[in-house]
């Protein structure tokens, strides 16, 4: 696809600056002109892609180029590169936009690949005026597009933008009627809808031990969104064995557009027939309720779950929450006290997951394989 000139739907980025609010204000100003619009990453003011451009770990410290450190990283792996850049992205959304942003309402994905092209796509919003946190001082900042320019709104230009968005209604906004929904309630909500998968005692007895409660956001209903048929998480499952179902035929299936919790039920049930008198089906759960409820990038990219099934065993990947955050952190204090990094390292192995611990007695160390970003369980059947 051409890719024309910026406009009030569209905005260009040829790399990331050093300051993330010169791309975040923009985030901001498309959620408040409640329209949405696309960021393209890696393309310059003119719409020629040029693709984003990565530079050795080691040369960080060196470069004159006013460009974040995400550019920097191990360039021989690419593609490794381009995901933590997704996951990045994401990182920042989350953490300098307010009210927090749910996923249904932008998702982050490779535009194209040679040159890489990252998209940023935020969706029309109703109803909430969002502020971007100001790391130079105390008061938020406000903006709205016009035309090709996101423009920093005045106090008074803000109440106004107020009001006008009140008169909308968005029934994802509409306060939750409970303080906490925990999955017990959630089950008779979910029983009408997916009774099929209602008849594993098992699964929902973890679910009740883990004593997992979803707590009320402030400006959002977090159990419509739990709930919602219209997101578009997706799972992977490429299956490479000689077995197949109706359900999980030979080469790769993915499911999608559905609620989270369906992912639960359609992999718990599913996945037995593969797995029966092979593994335990306690270990099995164990994993499902890791990969879903603790995979934290369903919408970046292709960073959902995937599940591989062979003959002889499973595996399962995901990505950590927060993974990014962690990297940066670690990265910033290793040169000057590498032996702190490396216990911490240690103890946050230790302790990752709800499960690992189980997972690492069942089947010991070789089973569970960690890198900076995601978690690959590999879970060999019995003979």
């Amino acid at each position: 696809m051409e890719l024309k000139g910026e406009d009030s739907n569209v905005e260009y980025k040829l790399f990331f600056s050093k300051d993330a609010n010169k791309w975040l204000k923009t985030i901001v100003a498309f959620l408040n002109s409640g329209k949405g619009g696309k960021i393209y990453f890696g393309v310059d003011d003119k719409g020629n892609e040029k693709g984003l451009q990565y530079y050795a770990w080691e040369k960080r410290k060196t470069s004159n180029l006013n460009i974040d450190k995400i550019h920097f990283c191990d360039i021989a792996n690419i593609e490794k590169c381009v995901d933590k850049t997704l996951i990045y992205i994401a990182s920042k959304i989350k953490l300098m936009i307010n009210p927090w942003l749910s996923n249904l309402y932008f998702s982050v994905k490779i535009h194209k690949k040679n040159p890489y092209i990252i998209l940023i796509k935020i969706y029309p919003t109703k109803e909430i005026v969002y502020e971007l946190k100001n790391t130079l001082g105390s008061e938020s900042l406000v903006y709205e597009r016009i035309g090709s320019q996101s423009i920093l709104l005045r106090p008074k230009e803000i109440a106004i933008l107020k009001n006008y968005r009140k008169n909308e209604i968005d029934f994802q906004l509409i306060p939750s009627q409970v303080d906490n929904l925990n999955f017990m309630q959630l089950r008779e909500i979910l029983k009408a809808h997916y009774h099929d998968y209602d008849k594993n005692p098992k699964f929902w007895k973890k679910f009740k031990e883990q004593k997992l409660t979803i707590l009320k956001q402030k400006y959002l209903n977090y159990e419509a969104f739990l709930l919602s048929d219209e997101n578009t998480t997706k799972i992977k499952i490429n299956n490479f064995s000689k077995t197949e179902t109706d359900a999980i035929p030979f080469g790769q299936s993915i499911i999608k557009n559905k609620c989270i919790f369906y992912y639960i039920f359609f992999l718990a049930k599913h996945l037995l027939f593969f797995t029966k008198d092979k593994i335990k089906d306690d270990l099995l759960l164990e994993i499902i309720y890791n990969i879903i409820i603790h995979n934290d990038y369903y919408h970046f990219g292709n960073n959902g779950p995937i599940i591989e099934i062979f003959d002889d065993h499973i595996q399962f990947l995901s990505y950590q929450k927060n993974a990014l955050e962690k990297i940066q952190k670690r990265q910033s204090i290793s040169w000057k006290y590498p032996n702190i990094v490396e216990l911490f390292s240690y103890l946050n192995y230790q302790k990752r997951g709800n499960g690992i611990s189980n997972i690492k007695k069942w089947y010991g160390e070789e089973s569970i394989s960690l890198d900076e970003i995601s978690y690959l369980y590999i879970i060999y059947f019995k003979k």
